[in-house]
């Protein structure tokens, strides 16, 4: 493998087992055995368990903030195509990524202060590009006005109680039901008024 091959192979043995056993259960030792390599292999890429979890959530992050796009603001309707297009590109990325979901939400990896310091690094992140866009978004003049970073923590509150009952298993619906009600919630909710519907379906193939 390459040096980047094997990271990568240490980042998903990693959260496999995370999601399965939990955070605080899963031993470096667990995740040397089920990558099957050297203790000193493992050294030459992370210096501790906590290093791993820290780059998992880069990566989600990486690629929550890569589906989604800056609007461009030309007519009503358009701007509705895109900011559906944003929802649907978020819950496929979010729906694609449930292993790193079920650590974040359901194993409680944040139950010393090590692991709340984590959570909180990576959801201060999400809410400040949350925030940021509403703030752009009222500027613009498509965004009601209100206090951005309530707004924020409501916006994301939607997105992620959707996916953490589907993790929990207590709801289940398709991708374009979630995206439907996700986007009439901003539309009802955050919005300066009702956007015209985007003139044809958005989602991606």
């Amino acid at each position: 493998m390459s040096r980047d091959e094997r990271r990568s192979q240490f980042l998903d043995v990693a959260l496999e087992l995370f999601a399965e056993h939990g955070y605080h259960a899963t031993s470096i030792s667990h995740i040397i055995d089920k990558a099957d390599v050297a203790r000193g292999t493992f050294y030459q890429y992370f210096r501790s368990k906590k290093e791993i979890f820290d780059q998992l959530l880069d990566r989600l992050f990486q690629q929550v903030t890569a589906s989604v796009a800056p609007i461009r603001v030309t007519t009503p309707s358009a701007v509705a195509a895109e900011i559906r297009g944003n929802i649907e590109g978020l819950c496929r990325t979010l729906q694609e990524n449930l292993s790193i979901g079920r650590v974040l939400l359901e194993q409680a990896v944040g139950s010393n202060e090590a692991g709340r310091e984590q959570l909180r690094g990576f959801y201060q992140r999400i809410l400040d590009r949350i925030e940021t866009a509403v703030v752009v978004g009222q500027h613009l003049g498509f965004v009601r006005p209100g206090n951005p970073s309530l707004m924020a923590i409501f916006l994301l509150g939607v997105v992620k109680e959707s996916f953490y009952q589907q993790i929990i298993r207590t709801r289940s619906f398709a991708l374009d039901e979630v995206v439907a009600e996700i986007f009439e919630c901003m539309q009802r909710g955050v919005l300066i008024a009702p956007l015209p519907p985007p003139p044809v379906s958005t989602l991606r193939d």
